[in-house]
């Protein structure tokens, strides 16, 4: 956890679950998102988001909205469980 706030080319081991959490929270700031950590920010996209697969798999999710609405839906089902 304590590589979670460190920058993505600081990290030992780039497929590390720590890397996949700070590349989560890039990806939510860039969309204007807050982390639960941070507050949203607008800083720019990866240039890695803009080639395939992500651009495809964000399509067919329905985009950033429909990441969102199963984001809420899980969190939802998971509270009330």
């Amino acid at each position: 956890m304590g590589q979670h706030a460190q920058r993505l080319e600081e990290l030992p081991d780039p497929r590390s679950l720590s890397a996949l959490v700070v590349r989560a929270r890039m990806f939510a700031q860039a969309y204007g998102f807050s982390d639960g950590v941070e507050e949203a920010g607008a800083c720019p996209p990866e240039r890695e988001w803009s080639v395939p697969p992500l651009p495809m798999a964000l399509k067919r999710a329905g985009g950033v909205a429909g990441v969102q609405a199963q984001v809420r839906a899980f969190i939802e089902h998971t509270v009330a469980a």
